[in-house]
């Protein structure tokens, strides 16, 4: 729908970090620290899951990165119009035990009521 572009294929970008998948936070991604993502998990600096071998390349429409790996692959998306929209290249479902990832499902609770 907003089109953009994906890494069919990160693993070969990989140069800092490998792309072992798992559920436990292994991945460093550092935030945008004025972004909507970073105001929502506290936090500038997470660690997170890796369970995938493709990422965003080019954004879609409206969209814009607001984190990044070690590798410079991108993370967190945001709508760049305002609206409260986070998207996320992991899965925080698995990390809801950590305190800034249990406060995207908070932040999406709040949106639905």
């Amino acid at each position: 729908m907003l089109g953009g572009k994906l890494h069919q294929d990160i693993r070969p970008l990989r140069r800092r970090t490998n792309n072992r998948p798992g559920l436990l936070p292994t991945k460093q991604v550092r935030l945008e620290p004025n972004s909507l993502t970073a105001k929502v998990c506290g936090k500038t600096d997470l660690r997170v899951n890796s369970l995938h071998h493709q990422a965003i390349w080019i954004p879609g429409v409206d969209l814009v990165v607001v984190g990044r790996d070690l590798d410079d692959i991108t993370q967190p998306v945001e709508c760049s119009t305002g609206r409260p929209i986070i998207g996320v290249q992991w899965h925080p479902e698995y990390l809801f035990y950590v305190p800034s990832q249990f406060a995207i499902f908070r932040w999406l609770i709040r949106r639905t009521v």
